[in-house]
């Protein structure tokens, strides 16, 4: 049984040469076109069966990630000087974020 504060999915990751050719062939085969980009700054650590990442956007506060195993996930928020109680799978409302400075 999931833990808390734990979201299952599965992701799969390919390393690209060109990513903008990639982005292209992807929205030409579901019929669709770019209409912004994000550009964002992506620090990760794995760690004790864990993966922390903080991600840094333009005009936004860092986002943390930590994912792995229901305990491990737990470790790993208190390892970062955070309670499990400021971390959710689900989407927050903009009034009751938590914000972290880098």
């Amino acid at each position: 049984m999931p833990g808390r504060f734990t979201r299952c999915s599965e992701e799969i990751t390919a390393p690209v040469e060109d990513s903008d050719s990639v982005s292209r062939g992807f929205s030409r085969s579901l019929a669709s076109e770019l209409t912004w980009e994000i550009d964002r700054a992506i620090s990760a650590v794995r760690a004790h069966g864990r993966r922390h990442s903080f991600e840094t956007y333009p005009r936004m506060d860092v986002l943390v990630d930590v994912e792995g195993e229901p305990d491990a996930i737990e470790v790993g928020i208190e390892a970062i000087g955070l309670r499990g109680w400021m971390f959710t799978s689900e989407r927050l409302p903009i009034s009751s974020t938590v914000p972290l400075r880098a």
